[in-house]
């Protein structure tokens, strides 16, 4: 599973703050789920040939033979406060 990192920690998960190893495990733990959103999207995002903006958006449910889930970050749509 990938990691997601909340947007207040880039800083140290980036280096640019001095941290030690402790520090940043502490970073690596379960990303909240009510922070995140899961929608359907289109096979084409498979193919690392295909390079554009339509490979994320959101597919009519159901299309079962041609689509892949996709997970947003909901964090990354919005503003910081």
């Amino acid at each position: 599973m990938p990691v997601i990192i909340d947007t207040a920690n880039y800083p140290a998960w980036l280096g640019e703050t001095p941290v030690v190893p402790e520090q940043l495990l502490a970073l690596v733990r379960p990303f909240p789920p009510e922070r995140m959103e899961a929608y359907t999207i289109g096979r084409e995002t498979g193919d690392v040939r295909n390079d554009n903006a339509g490979l994320i958006e959101r597919l009519a449910w159901p299309r079962w033979a041609t689509v892949v889930t996709a997970i947003m970050v909901k964090q990354l749509c919005v503003a910081d406060p």
